[in-house]
């Protein structure tokens, strides 16, 4: 109950601040209990498995539990209570529920979508869909509940007691880390009556109150299988360990993660705990523990909120749900009496009234306002607002408050029908003191402000001073947020300025503004009005008009968004009600002006290698996470210039030891080409010398963010040293980047590299290696080096040598191919042919590269070599298809080819990818199936082969489907001998394959087999098409020629029998009804899924023609599965009524 009341508290907080933010065990029976020693602990911990229900059955505890809570120190729950504003629950507020499911998913449940959210089912987002399949079981009986959920209220009990309090997950942890995977688990348990789920919690009920683990984890199923679950167990298990090193500790989760060999106890014994069942002599209800009673006793303290801006006597320490510079929501939920108490110190709520405020807020709760009253407190005039809430069946008492145009609020939930004294209701609310006093300086009717920041580069005029102007941080940026009201036109405009920090740099500027409007998008309550590209004082920009729908009122919205370096401003106006007054619009974005910086002193650093002294705006930095990224070969240091803003890197690259190159000058180059990307411009490349170095310093243009990047390279020794910026192109070149790029040097005296004398047999040596360090940097540096025609002796050579594969499965000898490839000399031919040739037997991977890199190589002379090296010894050890992979993609030289290829047709394993292509390239006409002739024998043997394959595997079938297109090609008396044979297969699947292919040569089918076929609900519908579409329906069985035969199979169709296995499939009737102005007949089926809880649903089709004698229809616009409920034979004329009515609907708005 209070876990709802702090939701529903938290979102009326949002709604008034939206316009201003936008085992060595003994064999004791294992339970629910247990206690952990072993492995260095001094004193025993404690694991509880609980369930996440209010029931008051399940809270009748072993007496040994309230000593164990009693005696230890602290206490972990699954997830401790929001104290804070979670970004991570924020971004799933706006996440559709229809995404995450498949269609049949969806339209299970979209009838009751629209009677439970009162809205579109499209509109309703996976957070409500979530939040309501919870409190339909938590609040099913609300009479016989505790006023929390088990581990909620244990929770508040060791808080109340001064315990250390903590979680063994966070919010990430959870199986809502994938929405798609859980919101499907809600599905049944959401189409379920209350009846339906009454009885599955007596069934949890009785198997808890059992205090048998075994059977609780017998009903949830193979834990192994769900790897959600797993990772939450292993993460759990880290936790744990972790906490109870520091103290003793009491741990309460779901009975779910105790159990089998991936639970909580096995891998804690894993870990080297003694890990068993504690044994209690009695069960004692919470209720009637004198342990629950003393911790029920309160001890109210004085809360001062937003610095001091008003205080609040509460029974306990409340949490922060909103924590910003002007504006805070605390709030204190009691699980233990089931109430939450909240106070509210909101922003400008720009020129709404209490009424209005109150308005959308009680709105937004689908609460309704039972009772208003005006009251007078610390001299203003507020209002009492009363309201209930039918959802949870709890009641809300708030008091608001606007001074200065900020709102203040107090308020408490509790459960309908609780009696609450007037004493405490008094004592509570008269408690609450606001400190703020009525301005009467005048200060709020400046109705013109200029505002300039130096530093940040920008000046804008607001039609009055900022009622918030604030900096804040997020992960990879500065945010400065300026914010004044408009009250006269019930308007706000605002101004956030974001600059990069240190090591960041901006997305492109069309992945930044798609980003933009896809985050609009997205929101169900945003419509947007339009969009426009520009450019704003040269720099580009992008305008976005929208809409806001809030609590059924608008919001009228306008954003230019400006890009200028690594910096991004946003100036928006948000007018209420109405779309706003142009003028003031217009005076305010045209007042926008970029002005220059106000630049900050730079100095001489030493840079913290200490190898050298350069001039920069800072002091370096190394890069915290150089070893665990770069595997210590480069070294990065950071010095960060927050005016540009822009971070000056300097990197020192330790150089492979097996590249090699002609020069310095050539490295330098290459180097430098690296870093122009395919969406860039390189502006100048300067070879110069940088003091006694060679250097390059290249200037680029990214076309993508129209940034600049400036870099200069230089080599020292064996490693190559670049120093980079990147940013705003008028600023990377002021004097001092021009001073710290003339000046740099990465040492007093060069160094030569030595690049030139290195012998390129060391890196066929470390190709050879075992070492996995050895072996990375020799992988890296084949793929960096310009191979040559005077080092092809030596690829030739590595060519015919074993491998070591323990890093990546034929890495060297692809890397090899490749490097013969690129070079493309006519002699390698004949060098990987004598490879080839000279291969161990047992070497098929090899030899499949080797192939694969002839098709690459694409000449005429390298696929006469594939065809030749295939059959001398085709890698019948490689994966099937692998070593003819790409043979197609130049249909010219496979159609030249191919026939080459045809003897491999004699053993079954070439004949696969052989196959395949041959089929591809008779369906492109490519080539002419008088070329099969000379092999004809081999294809039928390998077609008898397949024919006896009767399993439905996708592989096989799929070598099923090209053999048969084959033969139907050859169209000769051992190709039709060969189809029939495959119509004799025991998969209905492959008969259909036959028939496809015999009909179109006029072959008759035997009467048995189109039965056989027929009788396959599966497969009926497709012979159905293929015989309709050849106008051969005269031989289709008769028994199964008939609309509700046809219609049986439609919509077994329909049914994702990967994800559903099908028990039964019933025909219950036919109803003649009314449709678009006209007598139809609709079928009736009745569908039962298998499982350990059977459901049943209805299935319709239709529209038919009723007249007797009418020929069969296919695909009628309403045959389809209703998921939206199970099936009730008592109600399928209103079920089917129902569904017409949404097909008419939807018509209409068609």
């Amino acid at each position: 109950m209070t876990k709802f009341i702090f939701r529903t508290l938290v979102t009326m907080a949002v709604a008034w601040l939206f316009p201003m933010f936008l085992h060595a065990q003994k064999t004791i029976k294992p339970g629910m209990f247990w206690r952990i020693t072993g492995n260095g602990l001094s004193k025993p911990s404690y694991l509880l498995g609980t369930m996440h229900l209010k029931d008051k059955r399940i809270f009748n505890f072993p007496d040994s539990m309230y000593a164990a809570i009693e005696q230890t120190e602290g206490m972990a729950i699954e997830m401790a209570p929001v104290t804070g504003t979670d970004s991570a629950a924020a971004a799933e507020e706006n996440l559709l529920l229809k995404p995450l499911l498949s269609a049949a998913q969806f339209r299970r449940i979209e009838q009751k979508l629209k009677t439970a959210f009162d809205k579109k089912p499209e509109e309703v987002t996976f957070s409500e869909f979530e939040s309501y399949c919870r409190l339909q079981v938590i609040n099913l009986d609300p009479k016989n509940n505790m006023s929390s959920v088990m581990d909620n209220y244990l929770y508040a009990i060791a808080s109340r007691k001064g315990k250390w309090m903590g979680a063994v997950e966070e919010r990430h942890d959870e199986a809502r880390s994938n929405p798609k995977q859980e919101a499907v688990s809600y599905i049944d348990g959401f189409l379920k009556t209350d009846k339906e789920l009454r009885a599955g919690i007596d069934t949890m009920v009785e198997i808890y109150s059992s205090n048998d683990l075994d059977r609780m984890m017998k009903r949830y199923g193979s834990v192994a299988d769900d790897k959600v679950m797993v990772t939450r167990n292993q993460n759990m298990v880290r936790r744990i360990d972790s906490l109870i090193r520091v103290r003793t500790m009491f741990f309460a989760v779901g009975a779910a993660h105790l159990g089998q060999d991936v639970g909580l106890v096995s891998l804690l014994r894993h870990k080297g705990y003694t890990v068993e069942p504690v044994v209690s002599g009695k069960r004692i209800p919470m209720e009637e523990h004198l342990f629950s009673q003393t911790a029920l006793a309160e001890s109210w303290i004085t809360v001062n909120g937003l610095d001091s801006l008003y205080s609040i006597r509460m029974p306990g320490k409340p949490s922060e749900v909103l924590n910003k510079p002007d504006a805070e929501m605390l709030v204190f939920a009691d699980d233990l009496a089931g109430m939450a108490y909240l106070t509210l110190a909101s922003g400008k709520v720009y020129g709404m009234g209490i009424e209005t405020v109150a308005k959308g807020t009680f709105r937004s709760m689908k609460a309704e306002v039972r009772s208003t009253k005006k009251i007078s407190r610390f001299g203003v005039e507020g209002m009492e607002f009363t309201a209930y809430n039918a959802e949870d069946n709890s009641m809300v008492i708030m008091q608001m408050f606007i001074i200065n145009g900020r709102c203040f609020a107090v308020g408490m939930g509790y459960p309908q029908g609780m009696e609450m004294p007037e004493a405490r209701l008094k004592e509570y609310f008269d408690s609450y003191k606001v400190f703020e006093k009525p301005d009467t300086t005048g200060n709020q009717l400046v109705k013109s402000y200029e505002l300039t920041d130096n530093k940040l580069g920008f000046s804008v005029w607001f039609p009055g001073k900022p009622v918030t102007d604030s900096v804040s941080e997020t992960e990879s940026a500065y945010v400065r947020q300026i914010m004044v009201s408009d009250d006269a036109n019930k308007a706000m405009l605002m101004c956030m300025v974001e600059t990069l920090r240190k090591d960041y740099t901006r997305i492109s500027n069309k992945d930044k503004f798609e980003s933009y409007v896809e985050n609009l998008r997205n929101n169900p309550n945003i419509r947007i009005d339009s969009t426009t590209e520009l450019q704003w004082n040269g720099y580009p920009a992008f305008w976005v008009k929208y809409q806001l729908t809030a609590n059924k009122d608008s919001i009228f919205c306008n954003t230019l968004n400006i890009l200028k370096g690594n910096q991004s401003f946003y100036f928006m106006t948000l007018n209420f009600y109405e779309p706003g007054n142009g003028e003031l619009m217009n005076k305010y974005f045209s007042s926008v002006k970029f002005i220059p910086k106000t630049e900050t002193p730079w100095g001489n650093y030493q840079l913290p290698d200490g190898s050298a002294a350069t001039w920069a705006p800072q002091p370096f930095e190394i890069y915290q996470d150089t070893a665990k990224q770069y595997n210590s070969s480069q070294i990065r240091m950071l010095s960060y210039d927050s005016i540009t803003p822009a971070t000056i890197e300097i990197v020192k690259a330790k150089l492979n030891p097996y590249f090699w190159e002609k020069s310095d000058t050539a490295v330098l180059r290459r180097s430098a080409m690296k870093h122009v990307h395919e969406v860039d411009t390189l502006l100048s490349y300067n070879l110069r010398k940088q003091g006694p170095f060679d250097a390059v310093e290249t200037m680029i243009k990214s076309n993508a963010t129209g940034n600049a990047k400036r870099i200069l390279y230089m080599l020292h020794s064996d490693s190559l040293v670049t120093v980079f910026v990147n940013g705003d192109s008028s600023t990377i070149f002021n004097s001092n980047y021009n001073k710290l790029y003339a000046s740099y040097q990465p040492a007093a005296k060069v160094i030569a590299s030595g690049l030139s004398n290195r012998k390129p047999e060391d890196l066929f040596t470390a190709l050879k290696s075992s070492d996995s360090a050895t072996l990375g940097k020799a992988y890296a540096a084949m793929e960096m080096v310009e191979f040559k025609t005077e080092h092809l002796p030596l690829l030739h050579k590595a060519l015919a040598v074993s491998y070591y594969e323990g890093l990546t499965e034929n890495a060297a000898p692809a890397l090899i191919c490749d490097a013969i490839v690129a070079i493309k000399d006519p002699s390698s031919l004949n060098e990987m042919a004598k490879a080839y040739a000279q291969l161990a037997p047992a070497n098929d991977n090899t030899r499949n590269v080797i192939l694969n890199a002839l098709i690459k190589w694409g000449t005429d002379s390298s696929y006469q070599l594939v065809s030749k090296l295939a059959n001398l010894k085709f890698p019948a050890t490689a994966e099937p298809y692998s070593w003819l992979r790409g043979y197609a993609d130049s249909a010219s030289l496979a159609a030249a080819h191919i026939k080459d290829l045809l003897p491999l047709l004699k053993d079954t394993i070439a004949a696969q990818p052989v196959m395949r292509y041959v089929n591809r390239l008779l369906e492109e006409k490519a080539i002419n199936k008088s070329i099969l002739a000379p092999f004809k024998e081999s294809i039928y043997k390998y077609a008898d082969h397949l024919a006896l394959k009767d399993k439905d595997e996708p592989r096989v079938f799929w070598n099923q489907y090209n053999t048969a297109q084959v033969l139907g090609a050859m169209k000769d008396a051992g190709a039709v001998q060969g189809l029939r044979k495959l119509l004799q297969n025991k998969s209905t699947n492959v008969k259909m394959l036959a028939v496809n292919a015999l009909l179109p040569l006029n072959q008759t089918i035997p009467p048995a087999e189109l039965l056989k076929i027929a009788a396959d609900r599966n497969s009926r519908v497709f012979l159905y098409d293929t015989l309709a579409s050849l106008k051969k329906l005269a031989v289709f069985p008769k028994q199964y020629l008939n609309q509700k035969a046809i219609a049986e199979s439609e919509l077994i169709s329909e049914v994702d029998e990967d994800e559903y296995e099908i028990d039964q499939f019933v025909f219950v009737g036919e109803r003649v009804v009314n449709f678009k102005n006209a007598k139809k007949k609709f079928l009736l089926f009745r569908l039962t899924f298998k499982g350990s809880e059977s459901s049943s649903y209805l299935g319709v089709a239709g529209p038919f023609s009723i007249t007797p004698g009418a020929p069969v229809k296919r695909r009628a616009e309403a045959t389809s599965m209703l998921y939206e409920k199970e099936y009730d034979a008592t109600t399928l004329d209103d079920d089917l009524k129902q569904w017409l009515q949404s097909i008419e609907e939807g018509a209409k708005e068609e």
